[in-house]
């Protein structure tokens, strides 16, 4: 069984934050309120999966301010 197929890699907060075009404290913030999908490694770093970002960039864009 080729095991690596199923391992995701995993973004640090400064990739995520590029990707989006943002700060890296926002990323942080996002986070934190729930808008933006994270795992917890130890009790300080933050790791996003991809998919989860893609997701965020897709609802994103389908969101319309009232």
């Amino acid at each position: 069984m080729d095991t690596q197929k199923n391992i995701e890699k995993l973004l640090k907060v400064e990739d995520v934050a590029g990707i989006l075009a943002v700060k890296p404290i926002t990323i942080y913030s996002w986070s934190e309120a729930g808008k933006l999908r994270s795992l917890k490694i130890g009790s300080r770093l933050l790791r996003f999966r991809e998919a989860d970002i893609l997701d965020f960039i897709k609802t994103a864009g389908n969101k319309t301010d009232k």
